[in-house]
């Protein structure tokens, strides 16, 4: 199941290491940008979030 979830997300795969138990990779610049595109994803949801609820809620006049 853990593997289907990845490859549906488009996730780096899981490596095992010896000392550092699973991790999605071993380069440091592909878990970097993997990194990237997480917060930016949680950004966006952040945002939408925020302006579903918050900017219907103001009055008209408000602007």
């Amino acid at each position: 199941m853990l593997r289907d979830s990845i490859t549906d997300r488009g996730w780096p795969p899981l490596v095992l290491s010896g000392l550092a138990g699973y991790m999605f990779t071993a380069d440091p610049d592909e878990l970097e940008h993997y990194e990237v595109a997480e917060v930016r994803e949680k950004l966006t949801e952040v945002r939408r979030l925020l302006t579903a609820t918050v900017a219907p809620a103001r009055p008209p006049w408000a602007g």
